[in-house]
């Protein structure tokens, strides 16, 4: 009598005997529910990760403001592009460059880390990754010249430096 016990225990106000209840009877879709109802966000949160519910807990932690949770979940459960464009609705611009760099979206965090105007990371992104050529004509837009005409020296982009020098001139 699954159900008929569920709806006693809601009526009753027996919010953890429900809980466990549900969780026991293999109910899922129901505690979820049942949960969000009663505001019990961290339950939801722990029990859809258990159940494997990726989907909905995602969505339920958009829509409850649970940012960071929903962040690192989304990382966890390799929900890449999900948690991406997340991260940049919500402006947790460092946690996403973070995020791409350990994922290895190399081309998104140069291009991520230009449009967010976070140049000096960028910089040294750039130069750890060997992204030489990238990290010159991004110098070069930004008016660094001086630190454009070492870098590609010390580089060894001589014909770079060369034209850069004439135009800069």
């Amino acid at each position: 009598m699954d159900a008929y016990v569920f709806v006693y225990g809601i009526l009753r106000g027996m919010n953890a005997y429900v809980f466990v209840y549900g969780i026991l009877s293999g109910m899922n879709v129901y505690v979820f529910v049942y949960c969000i109802l009663c505001g019990m966000n961290v339950y939801v949160f722990v029990y859809g990760i258990l159940c494997g519910m990726d989907a909905y807990l995602f969505v339920y932690g958009i829509l409850c403001g649970m940012k960071v949770y929903v962040f690192v979940y989304g990382i966890l459960s390799g929900m890449n592009a999900y948690v991406f464009v997340y991260g940049n609705l919500c402006g947790m611009n460092a946690y996403v460059f973070v995020y791409c760099i350990l994922c290895g979206m190399k081309a998104y965090v140069f291009v991520y880390g230009i449009v967010c105007g976070m140049n000096a990371y960028v910089f040294v992104y750039g130069i750890l990754c060997g992204m030489n050529a990238y990290v010159f004509v991004l110098w070069y837009f930004v008016g660094m010249n001086v630190y454009v005409f070492v870098y590609g020296f010390l580089c060894g982009m001589d014909a770079y430096v060369f034209v850069y020098g004439i135009l800069w001139v």
